[in-house]
């Protein structure tokens, strides 16, 4: 399973390395980390941006992490180990609980957490190139 804070250079700051940044573009964080790294401080969420120590900015949307089948046949629909949108699964037509969605008769177990995509500045992106 990737770890979402393992390919992260350490922040700036007095940050320990406990407290890196979380991710990089299209990275899913579980709930439980995401809660971890706010408890110690040194990221803040304010809706759905989540600011590093450092300045950095991401934009956190619901997902769920796909973690197997339970129910008796094999994963006729190839979900296992998809990480997706809230919003798209319920377009989908699944079903959803506190830790298990279903399509049908197949049941899977989830991880809920979020994707966070880097919000840049138009500097960043370069959109407003710079004059040398």
């Amino acid at each position: 399973m990737n770890d979402p804070l393992s390919n992260i250079p350490p922040p700036m700051g007095n940050l320990r390395p406990s407290q890196r940044p979380p991710v990089a573009l299209d990275d899913f964080i579980a709930s439980s980390d995401l809660d971890r790294l706010l408890d110690e401080g040194g990221t803040v969420r304010a809706g759905c941006i989540l600011t590093t120590a450092d300045g950095r900015a991401y934009a956190l949307q619901e997902a769920v992490r796909v973690l197997g089948n339970i129910s008796p046949e094999s994963d006729p629909y190839g979900f296992t180990g998809l990480v997706e949108t809230v919003g798209t699964l319920i377009k989908r037509g699944f079903v959803m609980s506190a830790e298990r969605i279903a399509l049908g008769r197949s049941v899977y177990d989830v991880e809920y957490g979020w994707l966070a995509q880097p919000v840049m500045t138009a500097d960043e992106s370069g959109v407003n190139p710079t004059l040398g």
